[in-house]
């Protein structure tokens, strides 16, 4: 292998990554959102008192609809 795969080969490991930890900072924001949404409906209990789902949801409309 030459000097020029090896740099491409880093390189789209280092794109695989960058997309991978995007997509788990996504997912833990819906979670999160998800979280919020059960609790205000009833359905779970509020086992996480200090979650401020006001900003849980600022931050989700910021970051889930980023890139549309």
């Amino acid at each position: 292998m030459g000097r020029l795969a090896y740099i491409l080969v880093g390189a789209a490991f280092i794109v695989g990554l960058g997309m991978v930890g995007r997509a788990d900072f996504n997912d833990e924001i819906r979670e999160a959102v998800y979280y919020c949404d059960m609790v205000e409906a009833g359905h779970w209990p509020d086992y996480d008192p200090e979650t401020n789902c006001e900003k849980v949801r600022a931050n989700a409309a910021v970051y889930l609809t980023e890139g549309l």
